[in-house]
């Protein structure tokens, strides 16, 4: 037995869900929305907010200029020495939590516990200030998404699921009820 996907008929499952009132609706926003938000900054046009690829260096160029930056270069040394491969601010953060919890007060992999706190937490810090972003003025996919949202009347809220870190801010119309 084969199974037929039939575009048409998927599309039409998705109009008659977003159409009845009654039943809930959710929406998983995940890696590589936030990019196709584009802005200029100077001569150069840039995500709003970078992919993790983006995110790791510019992170990795903003602890480079700290005195963390002997801690993190142990952290990278000690990833690319156990074989990891596609090393981004993901799998620092995890590589660090977990030798943290390793560590407990002591110290791991010559890393004390101290300065694997204040790394985590000054990655953390610059991933935060990155990722905190106003969405421009003008009309783009998030501005659209919000507009339906706000123009439905729906018996349940529609809920909105992210893996993302982004903390994008969507400013909704006055008149908003949050349904």
């Amino acid at each position: 037995m084969s199974i037929v996907h039939d575009p048409s008929r998927q599309v039409n499952y998705l109009q008659q869900c977003l159409s009845q009132d009654k039943r809930s609706i959710g929406f998983l926003l995940a890696a590589g929305c936030p990019v196709s938000i584009r802005i200029t900054e100077g001569t150069a046009t840039e995500p709003l907010i970078p992919d993790i690829e983006g995110l790791t260096e510019y992170v990795t160029s903003q602890i480079s200029t700290t005195h963390l930056n002997a801690v993190f270069q142990k952290v990278e040394n000690h990833l690319h020495a156990d074989g990891h491969i596609g090393i981004n601010i993901e799998s620092h953060l995890s590589f660090i939590r977990g030798l943290k919890a390793v560590a407990g007060a002591g110290t791991v992999r010559d890393l004390s516990a101290d300065e694997l706190n204040l790394l985590e937490d000054e990655m953390c810090r610059v991933v935060g200030e990155r990722v905190d972003r106003q969405l421009p003025d003008e009309e783009n996919a998030y501005t659209q998404l919000a507009a339906w949202i706000a123009s439905t009347n729906r018996a349940a809220p529609v809920e909105i699921f992210t893996t993302n870190y982004d903390l994008l801010t969507i400013t909704l119309p006055k008149n908003w009820t949050g349904q």
